[in-house]
């Protein structure tokens, strides 16, 4: 009986061990998840900042597109039709081509 006794104890330590052991290492991957997890939401704010900025800086673009589209209808609309352009003239329009076109690739 005393034999008996003593294997169901020893049977209840080593079940308890395990228990432990499985206890100690599930919180210890708790922690760690709980970490990852903050990680991830710092990394997630990161990106939707990101994402807005960038949305603010294609807003700006656009409009800042739209402004050149216009100016060059305004260029293009203020030359009458048949017209022949003086070297000056074309000077002045060649140079504000290119700045227009600058402007153009800096925002693509």
């Amino acid at each position: 009986m005393q034999e008996e006794i003593e294997r169901e104890i020893s049977s209840t330590e080593v079940a308890l061990r395990t228990l432990w052991e499985k206890a100690r290492l599930a919180s210890a991957l708790i922690a760690a998840l709980q970490e990852q997890k903050s990680n991830l939401q710092h990394r997630i704010q990161e990106l939707d900042q990101a994402i807005a900025q960038m949305r603010n800086d294609a807003v700006v673009k656009d409009m800042e597109i739209m402004q050149l589209r216009a100016e060059i209808d305004r260029v293009q609309a203020g030359m009458p039709k048949g017209r022949v352009l003086t070297v000056e003239d074309r000077m002045e329009l060649q140079t504000r081509i290119q700045t227009l076109l600058q402007k153009i690739e800096t925002h693509l």
